[in-house]
């Protein structure tokens, strides 16, 4: 995240097309995000727009509405929906439902502690799904190299990590032991939902659109495989399972899988630090899972996992197993 400057802080109590601006959520790496309330629907929302330093960028203009046109075609229940875009007062914007849960990262803060392996494979088993989907979705209209439009297939995100993965809450009843006065009991619950897809890219048309320069990346370093860093133009949907099982690990461990932050040149610590063995970090890790995610991690050679629903039935083994 970066600073809101005092032109984004400014935004608070202004209107932008339908949306009545309530709060600041947060600040990413080209828009601001904010809670705001549709006057037409009466319901909260959020509503990104592009950061005021970028509004006369070309470039950064093309990267936001590439997000657009990647939420509008993706319809998953893991997946954050699109409501609704626009342009009012020259200023983009783009409409998404609101997660009251926040980010996985804010998850974390609130708990104090690491999740336990049930409640943190169960969200990553739904940003699996979620990314399996994407996988394979049509992407009817993108931008080829040669300026012309055609037809797509398989997004890949190239940016999972905790604070793209928002938390929708939900109740669930509970039940309870037969010896207790209630016989059931009311638990909050999470529907894992992945969001920015700003840096995604139809990977079965890998190097034809165009918005990538050769030699570029993208993505936070922690949570990225080296194919990715090394060839991210090309990326498969492999970095992006790499990336889900990174953000698992630091579900587990409060840490990343590998020592990136703090270090000289970051770049280089992700092509020669290996990945830590997390029974390493957390030893109360379940031994089958433990060997699930550092067999996953291992970004030495090739990715063990080339599809999101080969490791979500390995993670499901291991949990039917223990």
């Amino acid at each position: 995240m970066v600073r809101a400057s005092t032109a984004n802080m400014n935004m608070c109590g202004s209107r932008l097309g339908a949306y009545r601006i309530v709060s600041l959520l947060g600040v990413g790496g080209i828009g601001t995000v904010y809670l705001a309330k549709n006057e037409k629907t009466s319901s909260l929302e959020a509503l990104k727009i592009l950061l005021s330093e970028f509004t006369e960028s070309s470039e950064m203009h093309e990267r936001f509405e590439r997000e657009i046109e990647n939420c509008a075609i993706l319809k998953h229940p893991n997946i954050v929906k699109l409501n609704d875009y626009g342009k009012s007062q020259d200023i983009s914007y783009y409409a998404m439902e609101y997660c009251s849960g926040g980010s996985l990262k804010d998850l974390l803060r609130r708990e104090g502690k690491v999740l336990n392996p049930l409640n943190a494979c169960g969200i990553i088993v739904q940003v699996l799904d979620g990314l399996d989907y994407a996988h394979n979705v049509e992407v009817p209209h993108m931008k080829l190299a040669d300026g012309t439009w055609g037809r797509g297939n398989g997004l890949i995100h190239r940016d999972i990590k905790p604070e793209n993965v928002l938390l929708q809450e939900r109740g669930d009843k509970v039940l309870l032991p037969k010896d207790s006065k209630e016989q059931t009991r009311l638990e909050k619950t999470y529907i894992a939902k992945i969001s920015d897809f700003g840096l995604a890219k139809s990977y079965r048309s890998a190097g034809l659109s165009g918005n990538t320069q050769t030699g570029s990346v993208g993505g936070s370093l922690s949570f990225i495989s080296r194919q990715q860093l090394l060839n991210y133009k090309y990326s498969k949907p492999e970095v992006d399972i790499w990336s889900a099982v990174a953000v698992l690990y630091f579900l587990l461990t409060g840490k990343t899988p590998r020592k990136v932050e703090g270090e000289k040149n970051p770049f280089n610590a992700v092509l020669k630090n290996n990945t830590v063995p997390i029974r390493e970090v957390n030893p109360s890790v379940p031994e089958g899972l433990a060997m699930v995610i550092d067999r996953a991690l291992d970004d030495s050679s090739s990715l063990f996992y080339k599809k999101a629903t080969d490791l979500k039935k390995d993670i499901i083994k291991c949990h039917l197993e223990g």
